[in-house]
């Protein structure tokens, strides 16, 4: 989980998608245990992703220590897109504010149990997704679980197997990290988000309320097997 000024943030990976079948393409990794990690993140892992009946184009990669500008602008973009008619300017705002500066996204990217994923079609960031290892909130059951964090495809790609890519990535990067569980939070007004995750085999396991502004709002706890 990440914590804002001593707010639970775990959410919403809310978006139109749409499955589609994937093949990995390839799968590299560079490592130099002598520098620290946020320069050690820029010599990542690149895994390419063919979304065939959809997105020739797509690929998906690790963020490195140079997306935080890329992260916050698509953060904050993706995040308004899915709540903003929903929720006021003002706890919109206050979120946004928080949650995607670039001071903030720099952190969270050096930060070592993170993993960011971003999607791009034709070179361009159509969508991200961001894992992170820490202790899940009550009523998580799986074993070594991992937290979904977010899962964002921009408006343009909605429905065009941005989402469906990500997610395949996201099993992929847990099972290859050894964990057993996948986790996450999704707001209880938020049906087409649930729909999505149940066609992924998550299931509801609880509750917690999410802080949006000034607004106590309740998300449904999410898990499933890796």
């Amino acid at each position: 989980m990440i914590d804002f000024g001593g707010q639970l943030t775990t959410r919403r990976a809310a978006t139109q998608v749409a499955s589609s079948s994937l093949l990995i393409v390839t799968s590299s990794l560079t490592y130099t245990p002598s520098i620290d990690r946020v320069a050690a993140i820029q010599v990542c892992e690149t895994v390419s992703v063919i979304a065939m009946s959809q997105n020739p184009d797509l690929t998906i990669r690790r963020a490195n220590g140079e997306d935080a500008g890329l992260l916050a602008e698509l953060g904050a973009r993706t995040f308004a897109e899915t709540f903003a008619t929903d929720n006021s300017p003002e706890d919109m705002a206050a979120y946004i504010a928080a949650s995607f500066n670039h001071t903030q996204q720099m952190a969270e990217l050096a930060d070592p149990a993170s993993t960011f994923l971003i999607a791009e079609v034709g070179g361009v960031a159509a969508g991200y997704a961001k894992l992170h290892a820490d202790e899940p909130l009550e009523g998580v059951e799986g074993p070594n679980p991992v937290e979904l964090v977010r899962l964002y495809a921009s408006r343009e790609w909605l429905g065009r197997g941005v989402g469906a890519a990500l997610m395949r990535a996201c099993v992929d990067e847990a099972q290859q990290a050894g964990h057993r569980t996948i986790w996450l939070g999704v707001w209880e007004r938020n049906g087409r988000a649930q729909a999505f995750y149940r066609k992924w085999n998550f299931r509801a396991v609880g509750e917690h309320v999410f802080q949006l502004g000034s607004d106590p709002q309740t998300d449904i706890l999410m898990e499933r097997a890796v």
